[in-house]
C-alpha cells in the first residue's frame, strides 16, 4: 500500500521523486493528484536505464546524506585529481 507512505512524506514536507517503472502506466485518482505535473524518471525502458540513472543521482544530489558523508565525500574530491567514474559525476548539488 502507497498510500500511506506518501502521505507521511508529504506531512513531513519531503520530497517526491516519481519512477516511471511499467510501460504505459499512467496514475490516476489521488496518486495523479499528487504528483500533478512532476515529471518522472522514466525506467520503464531497457534503453532508458543508464540515461535515467544518471539523471536520478544528479537530482538526488547530496539528499539522504548524512552531512559528515557530503563533508568527507566533498573534501576527498578536492584533495585528488583522480577520474569520477561514469555515472558518479553528477553527485552533488543541483
Amino acid at each position: 500500500m502507497l498510500y500511506p507512505e506518501i502521505e507521511h512524506a508529504c506531512r513531513l514536507k519531503k520530497d517526491l521523486i516519481p519512477l516511471r517503472l511499467q510501460t504505459k502506466y499512467n496514475p490516476d485518482g489521488w496518486l495523479a493528484q499528487v504528483i500533478g505535473s512532476k515529471m518522472y524518471f522514466d525506467f520503464s525502458r531497457d534503453e532508458n536505464l543508464e540515461n535515467m540513472t544518471t539523471s536520478l543521482v544528479r537530482e538526488l544530489g547530496s539528499r539522504g546524506r548524512s552531512r559528515t558523508a557530503v563533508a568527507a565525500a566533498a573534501a576527498a574530491a578536492s584533495a585528488t585529481s583522480a577520474v569520477v567514474p561514469a555515472g558518479l559525476s553528477g553527485l552533488g548539488k543541483i
